[in-house]
């Protein structure tokens, strides 16, 4: 799936495609705040998760969960699956350096919170290659997968689940604490390229958990 994946989804420079399909106002504003102040942003992909209704999930009734286990756990995982899709990709200068990235974002989200309100802020946040929105996904997922009874969807969501590609999940030391592999990467393609697989994986579990999932046709 790996190599298919890249030869289909590759990774480009989506700007000018974005513009002509009408980039979103908190996406122009996130630029030009980002400009402003020193670190250029460039948006791959638009929110992924657009097309989905977070609103009243209908929750596949063929699920069966360990009797221990509260039913809300299928729907939180749905909902963070959701919040991460609702992310946009974009890149900035910092690429390796974490350090410099969290130094610039301390200076100034509340800064862009004043300048372009807590929308853009949020919107900033919502990265889908942040190290940070990734993990608690993992989590959520693991949760699922040993709070679950022996079953086909089990099986499905074991076997897609094990398809995330192990950057995503692998953690190695970074000093004194633990990190995602994938952040050790130099090159922002390679990022990119693994996001998009997850998110593809991620919209085929929502598939799953829900008994008719709610993604509109382009």
């Amino acid at each position: 799936m790996d190599q298919n994946f890249k030869q289909t989804m590759g990774v480009n420079n989506k700007v000018n495609e974005n513009e002509k399909k009408g980039m979103p106002e908190k996406s122009k504003d996130l630029i030009k705040f980002c400009i402003k102040y020193g670190n250029p942003i460039v948006f791959v992909e638009q929110e992924y998760g657009e097309n989905f209704s977070f609103e009243n999930p209908n929750i596949n009734t063929k699920i069966e969960l360990k009797e221990e286990v509260d039913s809300a756990i299928v729907f939180d995982c749905l909902k963070i699956c959701k919040d991460y899709l609702s992310g946009p990709i974009f890149t900035d200068i910092f690429t390796k350096n974490h350090m410099n990235r969290r130094d610039w974002e301390k200076k100034n989200e509340e800064l862009m919170k004043k300048e372009k309100g807590e929308e853009v802020l949020s919107y900033y946040k919502s990265n889908r290659l942040g190290a940070n929105r990734i993990g608690p996904v993992n989590k959520y997922l693991e949760f699922l997968l040993v709070s679950l009874k022996d079953s086909e969807i089990k099986k499905r969501l074991e076997n897609l689940i094990q398809e995330i590609p192990s950057q995503l999940t692998n953690k190695v030391p970074n000093n004194g604490s633990e990190t995602l592999e994938y952040n050790k990467e130099e090159n922002d393609e390679y990022k990119i390229i693994y996001v998009k697989q997850f998110s593809e994986i991620l919209k085929e579990v929502i598939s799953i958990l829900e008994s008719k999932h709610n993604v509109r046709e382009n």
